[in-house]
This record gives structure tokens, C-alpha cells and sequence, in this order.
């Protein structure tokens, strides 16, 4: 559930409960939303509610709020007072025993009208919801009038939109579907503000910026505007001279740490920027990094037309820290992304260093245009997310001649990585690749071994790739570590881990930067598959962490795609969707293989735990994705559309067809060698349909890999098969060992319900706390143990939410009061969960679903 549907829910138990509520965010956070919502599911409830709005122009005229909501007539009754007439009038409407009074924009509202609420909440004992901004100074009255009472209210902070939720409200507001890549520029500029976005969306659409092609809406230019500089200015207004100062400062300096930003601005002002909510610091290490807030603001102070403020505030800049303002880069595209609950934070930083890293670069590349500044450039454009004819001019550049053969060997190699990736002309990197020149002489090694690499990706593993890879003592340095890159990925396809480990434990601390994102993810795929998974999720967890600190998200990314697999083949889906609700944001199409594989990964893995969750569309959405990129099935776990073909299967009732698909695809991957991911497909396909014959085939090529990941999953198809509860307190700690806590706890389940159905229960009991005390002794709280199970991929994802809770043991009243739903509707989710999920009782549908600790 998300913070946003968390407060609602926390809104409307507030003031079921009779206590006030103050909503709160920030300017085009979505308030007034809120507010509709929340009177919404009051309304379920049968509570009636009176809205009235504050309005900044009336705010000086006394009722003038009750006025325009027409309660308050435009004369006094006869005999009466306008006060009188007012709160009698408010009486009428709150005649009711379960009553709210709801008022919109509580700092704009006439003390008269606050007044007249305050006087007849005293007397009914009706709660009050106000929606006011974040940032305002906390007082009882809308102007701050002094008051010896208070309203003593609760407070439900309204967040900004996650990515999910902006997604749905711009192809509401389209009526259609929205290019990803639109969505993320368009979630990085608004910081997920539905006011901003909006705005965004309908100044686009008129302005040509918009246009939908084939039923898309996609981005043709920049979502940021003239047409929209009053709504960034409303943020300002407020501000006092030096405040307008700082932020502008802010916006022209592009990252700042505080240490540095404090030489130039005020503490007291960086302070009052702070809490009004227009600043945001971002820890990065050991450094406290500093963006403006909504990220909107950045453009719109750049492009403000006051010429004279900005060369007095970069006199001082240039004065006092010798910083020159970022200026647009002239390959690249401006726009940044990325995500997370601070998203906007982290998509700011990201994209402010990769921008001035773009701006390096091509500056370095137009000077010397050498393979040398060519491969850094191709990296930082790919960064900022250029188009293919960008990088096409570059390639297309003639380079002066060098005696640096290691950075030409990295160049050709770009270039034939683009090409395979970008273009599809697989044989025509090949063929480049070959082409090194003989006065390379060693170095010709470094594009040999690429070419192992992306054979091995996207055709099959080359059959001489020992002799290929073979390192030997003369080499320079540079080429052992390509060669130990190749070979680390090599290994890993055919499930060799432990001499992958030891390619990569050859390489010393240092030169381990240079082995770059890749290898270093890789390392711990290779520590989960020799079933080291608490090492693997820690090296992975690791790994993603420093990236994001470094604000290198394309590290971010490779790291996080081996991170989520170990996540979701432990069954800790909550963990995995946390990640990738940081990385879907970003937005930026991969150019090259490396990072097209990892994005590859992270769709494929978001589909499967969206499919096994109930969410159909979403996984179709993933579907549809990797199916775009057009790569075929990889030899890494995961690297697979046809894993996630068959899940969308499997949710439509087709777990034959889905099973079929995973065999033929995993036969497929081990006819080219990659026999890891193979066997892992192909022992999919026997736990979504069981069949005893091609389980022994299948445990057979599984004595080709290493490891306890895939040996303890062979015992766990065998136990199933067996139909018994022998050994299964020693297969559960073997599969908790190995990274797969949620097929531990499914066996158990698998052995409970046997013992009960042929034992007669003997020892159930005696499982059963065995059971216990393996969840408790978990990390996680929650684990996922649905896996293949057709019935429970059926689930829509509101049955799921009610299935969840139904396994955590609350009745249809707690359930309804979670959610927010009424007693009856959790009554008809329950009816076709049991049904679905073929349970006769509520304690079945927890052996079906998931496992909370």
C-alpha cells in the first residue's frame, strides 16, 4: 500500500473516531484530492460531510468562504445577526449524528468563517478536516490570530505521487497510455506534485510538446515551458528578497554540498528554505548535497528573463567558489530521471553530475577527438540519454592517431556494443570486433574477449572460450582485466561460480573500479548460486547502496538487477518492489548491452512478482517491454521473456501452455551453452506443471552446475514429487541457506497438510512450530510463497490485498477498516479468493498466498 493510501486511511479513521485531522503537503501536492478521497470513503461509511473553501481574495471579507460554498445567504435572517444567521446556518447542515466538516484550503479562509466553524464544532462535537500547506507556520487561525484554545488535530502528511500513481493520473488525464520515457521526465520535473504534473501534461498537449503517436502519448520536445512560469512562481511568491536570492543561487550553482552553499548563503535563510519545503538535502557519502524543490524550479530560475540578478549571483559564485553555472550540453538531452520516495532529490543530483560529466567530456572530445576522449564520451552520453544519431556523429568522427591501443581496444568495443544493442547487427559487431589491427599487438585480446562476451549474450557460449580467455603472465594489465570480465561472465552462464569467484578474487582491490559496474554485480550471482545467499544479498545490497551514494545510476542499475533477483527468488517481493520502484523511473532507453541487460532483468522481475501479485496489467506492461527491446533469452537468471511469458500464461489459467514455453525456452538456452539459466527455466516449467520423467532429465543437466541454489531447488521438485514430509525441517534450512526462504516455508506447508491428510496429524503439531520459529528467525516480514501456483496468479490485486491480510488471521471487519472498504465488499473478495485459490477455509487460503513473520 502506498504512504498516500496510508494516510487516507489514517484520515478517515481519525475522524470516524471524532478526533480533527489537518492535511498537509506542499503546494499541487494533491490536497484538495485528498480531500475528495477522504469524503469518498467517509461517504461509504455513511457520514455526510460540508465542504467549504478558502479563497486568498475573499479572505479578507467576513463569511465570504461560507458564502460562496452557498450556506450563508447573501442577507441576515429577519431579526438575527449575520454571525447568527452564519452559525445557524451550519447548524442546519450538521444536523447530523455522523457529520465532518471539511474545509479546503484552510490559509486562505476568512477568520469569520473559521470562526463560525469553530463555534458550531464546539457544539456538535463534529470533527473538523482542514487541508493547509506544508512549510506555513503553525497557528489556530488562518491569519495567526492568538487563540487560548486549540483544535488538537491529527495530522496526515499528503506526499507526492509514487511513479505507479502519476503513471495512472496522466493516462487519466490523457485518456491513454503515456511513453515510459515521457512519464519519467515528466515524474523528475513535477517531483511527483500532482499540481505540477497537471499543468505539465495540459500545457504539452496544447502547446505541440505532446502528441500522440500510435495511440501514445510521447514527449516531442521538452515538457518545461513559458506556459507554465505561474505555477512555479506561485511557489516563490512568499519569499523575501534574500530568499529569492538563495534560490536562485541554488538553481545557477547546480550541486552543492551544504558546506559549500553555506559560504555563499545564510544559514538562517538555507534554514527558512528548508522549512518551507523548497530545499531538499540529499546524503552522498559523507557529503550533504543540495537541490531545490519541486525540481521544476531549476528551469524555470535558469530560463527567468531577469539577466542582471543572474550575472550579480554568478559574479558571486565565480568570487567566492570559483563555480561556473552548468550551461545546456549540446549533444545530449536535458532531461534527467530516476525515483524513489525522494525521488526528485536523487533525480536532481543524478542528473545535475551526469549532465556536468556530459559537459566535460564533449568539451574534452571537441579539442582532442582521440579514442581516448571518444570512450568517455560515449559513456556519458549514453548516461544523459542521447539519441542514436548522436551517437552516430561521434562515431562517424575521424580520431586522431594515438599509441594508447588499450583505449582504442575500449572504443572498438563501444562501438560494436552499440552496434549489436542499437541496431541489431550482431554479425557486423562481430566482424568489427575482428577487425583490430595487428599493431595492437596484445591488446587485440581486450575486443577478442568482448567478442566472447557478446556471443555468449546474444547468440551462445563459443566452444573454445578457455583458450580465448586464457590469461597468461605478460600481459598488461589492462587486457588481463578484460579478459577476467569475460571470463567472470562466462562462468557464471555455465554455472561454474566458484572459478568465477576466483577470477574475480584475482583481481586486486584496486583495479576492481576498472573491472567496472558489471563484473562486479556478477560477483554476487555468483555467491547466490553456490547458495551463499546471505553473502550475495549483502555483497548485491552493498554494491547498490555505494552507487546510489556516488549517484551513478548506471551502477544503480546493473547492481539493483542482481539485487531484486536474489530478493525475489527468496520470496521478500516487498524488499524487490522497493527497489525497483527507485530504478522504473529512470526513464533513459539503454544504448549499450550492459546496461539493456540489467534493464532487461529489472523488467522481467518487476512482471513476475506484478503477475504473482495479481496485477495482470502490469505484468502485460512488463511483457510488452522487454518484448520491445528485442534481446533474446540471456544466459543470466531472469534474462528470460519467456519466464515471464509463461507467468502471464499461468494468471490466465493456462499452466500446461506456460510449462511448455519454459521448457522449450530452457532447452533452447542449453542447446547455446548457457546451461544455468537453462536448467533454471526448465526447473520452472516442473514446478508450474510437475512431471515426474522430465524431472529426472532436468536433475541430470543440474549436475552440470555448482552450488546449493540449484541443488537444494532439485531436492525441494523431488520432495513435492514424492508426496511426503520426510527430511523437510533439513530441506527447509537448505533452502533458507540457499536464497529461497519462500519455497522453505511452502515445503513445510507441503509437508503439514500431508502429514494431517495421511498420518493423521502425528506430527503436525511438532511442524508446525517448526514452521513458527524458521519465519521469526527470517530477516524480512514478509515472504512470498505463491510461486507458480495458477490459482493465485488469478487474483486481482485487490484480492490479493484482502488474501494477504485473510494469512496474517484478520477477520472481514479488520479487513474492511485496512482497506477502507465496506464489510460487504470484503465478504465478495473473500467468496472468490476461496474459490480461486480452490481453499475451503480462511486457514487454507494461508497455505495458497504468502507468510507474514
Amino acid at each position: 500500500m502506498s504512504d498516500r493510501m496510508d494516510s487516507l486511511r489514517f484520515g478517515v479513521e481519525t475522524l470516524l473516531s471524532g478526533e480533527n485531522l489537518d492535511v498537509v503537503g506542499m503546494r499541487g501536492s494533491g490536497r484538495t484530492l485528498f480531500l475528495n478521497d477522504l469524503i469518498d470513503r467517509l461517504g461509504d461509511e455513511g457520514w455526510k460531510a460540508v465542504r467549504i473553501r478558502g479563497n486568498a481574495s475573499l479572505a479578507s471579507v467576513n463569511f465570504g468562504a461560507l458564502m460562496t460554498a452557498g450556506i450563508l445567504p447573501g442577507t441576515a435572517g429577519p431579526g438575527k445577526s449575520q454571525l447568527a444567521t452564519a452559525i445557524d446556518s451550519l447548524l442546519e447542515y450538521a444536523g447530523e449524528d455522523e457529520f465532518v466538516f471539511v474545509v479546503d484550503n484552510w490559509d486562505d479562509l476568512d477568520e469569520s468563517t473559521w470562526g463560525v466553524i469553530e463555534v458550531v464544532r464546539q457544539r456538535t462535537r463534529h470533527p473538523v478536516a482542514v487541508s493547509r500547506l506544508l512549510g506555513r507556520k503553525v497557528r489556530q487561525t488562518p491569519s495567526g490570530l492568538h487563540s487560548a484554545s486549540s483544535t488538537n488535530a491529527l495530522v496526515a502528511t499528503v506526499d507526492p505521487l509514487r511513479f505507479a500513481e502519476m503513471t495512472e493520473m496522466a493516462e487519466a488525464q490523457l485518456g491513454g497510455s503515456v511513453d515510459p520515457t515521457t512519464l519519467s521526465r515528466l515524474y523528475a520535473k513535477s517531483g511527483g506534485l500532482a499540481g505540477i504534473a497537471t499543468k505539465m501534461l495540459a500545457s504539452g498537449a496544447l502547446s505541440g510538446r505532446l502528441v500522440q503517436r500510435n495511440g501514445v502519448w510521447i514527449a516531442v520536445r521538452s515538457l518545461w515551458s513559458p506556459a507554465l512560469n505561474g505555477v512555479l512562481e506561485a511557489y516563490l511568491e512568499p519569499l523575501n528578497a534574500g530568499e529569492r536570492d538563495a534560490v536562485q543561487t541554488i538553481a545557477l550553482a547546480g550541486v552543492c554540498d551544504v558546506e559549500t552553499l553555506r559560504d555563499v548563503v545564510d544559514w538562517s535563510i538555507l534554514e527558512s528554505l528548508e522549512a518551507s519545503a523548497l530545499l531538499k538535502v540529499y546524503a552522498s557519502g559523507t557529503r550533504q548535497l543540495v537541490t531545490l524543490y519541486p525540481p521544476a524550479l531549476v528551469e524555470y530560475l535558469r530560463s527567468d528573463s531577469q539577466r542582471i540578478q543572474k550575472i550579480r549571483l554568478t559574479d558571486v559564485l565565480l568570487s567566492k567558489l570559483g563555480t561556473q553555472p552548468l550551461a545546456p550540453f549540446a549533444v545530449a538531452s536535458p532531461d534527467g530521471h530516476l525515483s524513489s520516495e525522494d525521488g526528485a532529490i536523487f533525480t536532481r543530483l543524478t542528473h545535475e553530475q551526469a549532465q556536468t560529466r556530459a559537459q566535460v567530456t564533449y568539451a574534452e572530445w571537441k579539442r582532442e577527438p582521440s579514442a581516448e576522449t571518444a570512450r568517455h564520451l560515449i559513456r556519458a552520453m549514453h548516461v544523459v540519454g542521447s539519441t542514436p544519431e548522436e551517437f552516430v556523429t561521434i562515431f562517424e568522427t575521424p580520431l586522431q592517431e594515438s599509441n594508447n591501443y588499450s583505449a582504442e581496444a575500449d572504443y572498438l568495443c563501444l562501438r560494436a556494443e552499440w552496434m549489436a544493442y542499437e541496431t541489431k547487427d550482431v554479425d557486423g559487431a562481430i566482424a568489427l570486433l575482428e577487425s583490430a589491427p595487428e599493431r595492437w599487438g596484445s591488446y587485440r585480446r581486450i575486443s577478442e574477449a568482448f567478442s566472447v562476451t557478446l556471443q555468449s549474450s546474444l547468440r551462445r557460449i563459443p566452444e573454445d572460450y578457455a583458450s580465448i580467455l586464457e590469461i597468461t603472465h605478460d600481459l598488461p594489465s589492462d587486457v588481463e582485466i578484460a579478459l577476467l570480465r569475460s571470463q567472470m561472465y562466462v562462468l557464471i552462464s555455465v554455472g561454474r561460480f566458484e572459478a568465477a569467484q576466483r577470477a574475480y578474487d584475482r583481481v586486486d582491490a584496486l583495479s576492481r573500479l576498472r573491472l567496472g559496474n558489471a563484473p562486479n554485480a556478477l560477483y554476487g550471482i555468483a555467491l547466490l548460486g553456490q547458495g551463499r545467499a546471505d553473502s550475495a544479498l549483502a555483497w548485491a545490497r552493498q554494491g547498490y547502496e555505494d552507487s546510489r551514494n556516488a549517484l551513478d545510476f548506471e551502477a544503480v542499475r546493473t547492481h539493483a538487477s542482481a539485487l531484486v533477483y536474489c530478493l525475489e527468488a527468496d520470496g521478500r517481493f516487498d524488499d524487490a518492489e522497493e527497489i525497483l520502484s527507485a530504478i522504473f523511473p529512470a526513464g533513459r532507453p539503454p544504448r549499450l548491452l550492459e546496461s539493456a541487460s540489467a534493464q532487461f532483468v529489472l523488467e522481467v522481475t518487476s512482471g513476475l512478482i506484478a503477475a504473482r501479485s495479481g496485477e495482470a496489467a502490469q505484468a502485460e506492461a512488463s511483457l510488452s517491454a522487454v518484448q520491445e527491446m528485442g534481446l533474446p533469452d540471456g544466459p543470466m537468471p531472469n534474462e528470460s521473456v519467456a519466464i515471464l511469458r509463461a507467468q502471464v500464461l499461468i494468471g490466465e489459467g493456462k499452466p500446461d501452455e506456460a510449462a511448455e514455453v519454459l521448457w522449450a525456452s530452457g532447452q533452447d538456452l542449453l542447446d547455446r551453452g548457457m546451461i544455468y539459466a537453462g536448467v533454471l527455466l526448465q526447473l520452472s516449467s516442473i514446478r508450474t506443471s510437475p512431471n515426474d520423467e522430465r524431472l529426472e532429465e532436468a536433475a541430470q543437466t543440474a549436475k552440470l552446475v555448482e552450488g546449493e541454489f540449484v541443488a537444494a531447488l532439485v531436492d525441494y521438485l523431488r520432495f513435492v514429487s514424492l508426496g511426503n514430509g520426510d527430511n523437510v525441517e533439513e530441506l527447509a534450512d537448505r533452502l533458507v541457506r540457499a536464497g529461497r526462504s519462500g519455497l522453505a516455508i511452502l515445503a513445510l506447508d507441503h509437508a503439514i497438510r500431508w502429514d494431517h491428510e495421511q498420518q493423521g496429524g502425528r506430527r503436525s503439531a511438532q511442524l508446525v512450530d517448526f514452521r513458527v520459529q524458521l519465519i521469526q528467525s527470517l530477516p524480512a516480514n514478509h515472504y512470498e510463497v505463491a510461486g507458480y501456483n495458477p490459482q493465485v496468479s488469478g487474483l486481482t490485486t485487490r484480492e490479493t490485498e484482502v488474501a494477504v491480510l485473510i494469512a496474517k488471521g484478520l477477520t472481514n471487519r479488520q479487513i474492511a477498516e485496512r482497506l477502507v472498504l465496506s464489510v460487504r465488499t470484503v465478504e465478495t473478495h473473500v467468496r472468490h479468493i476461496l474459490r480461486k485459490t480452490n481453499s475451503a477455509t480462511r486457514d487454507d487460503v494461508q497455505y495458497s498466498i504468502q507468510v507474514d513473520r
